[in-house]
Formats: structure tokens, sequence, C-alpha cells
């Protein structure tokens, strides 16, 4: 497992992707599943960066791992709690959910917990190999 810590002052879209891009690709996984695994992590990484923090200041904690032929991707942030399982998408609204419609459309399953203060987003998709 790789884990990062990462403030979201950062760009955390390109060094997220790149550190998704580069372990898919040594895995082995196809295109599809690189691009579709890099949209999932961009989405949400979005998200936290935009919404979590009232301040705009704080960290996430970014994890991937490969576990059995999926790739598991956590997310964890101190912002404020936010079930993405619980937002109604409308993806009509380009405004508003479509990247949190996207991301559960593209993954096999997802589980989010609060837990100490903390959101924890864990996202699995399954890797179709090249």
């Amino acid at each position: 497992m790789r884990t990062i810590e990462l403030s979201i002052k950062e760009d955390g879209s390109l060094i997220i992707g790149q550190l998704v891009e580069k372990t898919l690709v040594n895995e082995g996984a196809d295109r599809k599943t690189i691009k579709e695994v890099k949209t999932i992590a961009d989405e949400i990484w979005s998200n936290i960066a935009e919404y979590a923090y009232l301040t705009k200041d704080g960290t996430v904690s970014f994890s991937l791992a490969i576990v059995d032929e999926y790739v598991e991707l956590t997310f964890i942030d101190g912002g404020l709690p936010f079930n993405p399982l619980e937002y109604v998408s409308n993806p009509s609204n380009k405004n508003k959910g479509l990247g949190i419609f996207i991301v559960k459309k593209l993954s096999d399953s997802i589980n989010y917990n609060y837990y100490n203060r903390k959101n924890v987003l864990k996202i699995r998709k399954k890797i179709i190999y090249a």
C-alpha cells in the first residue's frame, strides 16, 4: 500500500493521478481501467479540496493498494462530515453532484465512515488486465 499526505492547497489531482497511473501500469492494468480510476480519484479529490474545509486549509491522506484483482483508493480528511453515499446525485445538473454520480457509476464498491472526526472513504474498482 502506498500512502501520501497532501495539503488541499497542492495540485492533488495531478499528484494522485500520477501515482494511480504508475501503480496501475506496473500492475498491468488496461488503459480503460487506468482512466476510470484516475477519474474517480480526481472527482473525489476535487470535492474534498472544494468543500471539506471551511478555511481552505486542510490535509488529505490518500492511500492506494492492490488487493486481489481490485485497486482500493482511500481518502481520509478532517473536513466537514460528508457521506457521498447519502448524497442524491443529479447527473442533469452539471454544477452539483455530477462528480459523485460519475464515481458511483465507475466504482465497484464505496464505503464511508466518519471516525475520530475524520471522513474515511474507501473505493474499490476491479482491475481489467491488458
